[in-house]
């Protein structure tokens, strides 16, 4: 994954799939001694796009940099990814 250009915000034409763990469908269903929700307007959604796009980099380099060497079947071998060599690359481009 990658960004190809700006990150998604509101009226930017970018499209979001969101999911939840509530097992509320619906505002109508809440009842007394329920705590209430408010709704965020369209211009809020923009900080919560960036977030979300963040929170999904963040987890992307971590997986890839706290992999380990995989001894698979028949010698096969994957090597994880050196991270002094990262952060020598990263370091030489500014990075």
């Amino acid at each position: 994954m990658a960004r190809a250009r700006s990150s998604g915000s509101n009226g930017g034409g970018d499209y979001a799939i969101a999911f939840s763990t509530t097992s509320r469908s619906s505002p109508q269903r809440f009842t007394a001694g329920t705590p209430s929700l408010s709704r965020l307007s369209e211009e809020e959604l923009s900080p919560l796009f960036e977030a979300a796009i963040e929170a999904t980099e963040e987890a992307i380099d971590n997986s890839i940099l706290r992999a380990t060497t995989v001894h698979g079947r028949d010698g096969h071998v994957v090597p994880a990814i050196p991270i002094d060599r990262v952060r020598e690359v990263m370091k030489k481009y500014g990075r």
